[in-house]
């Protein structure tokens, strides 16, 4: 798993398969290279990318910091309005 991790870590980074040169990279592009780069199945792929959204947004949800060292970190501000 540490490895799907890194793979997704570089291919972020443009280190990967895919460079976007500053567009943006999409979800699709992202399962394609992540499947590319880690030798797995476009199924596999997304499930990953699935699993790892989905638990940063449950961490949002519950109103958590998520944090991914050497990438970044999100979190929900509230404004009022």
């Amino acid at each position: 798993m540490v490895k799907i991790l890194d793979n997704l870590y570089e291919i972020a980074y443009g280190y990967g398969s895919i460079n976007t040169q500053g567009q943006t990279m999409t979800k699709a592009e992202l399962i394609e290279a992540l499947s590319n780069e880690a030798g797995l199945t476009r199924s596999k792929a997304k499930e990953i990318v699935k699993a790892f959204f989905g638990e940063i947004s449950n961490a949002l949800a519950k109103g958590d910091r998520a944090e991914i060292r050497g990438f970044g970190s999100l979190k929900v501000k509230k404004y009022k309005g």
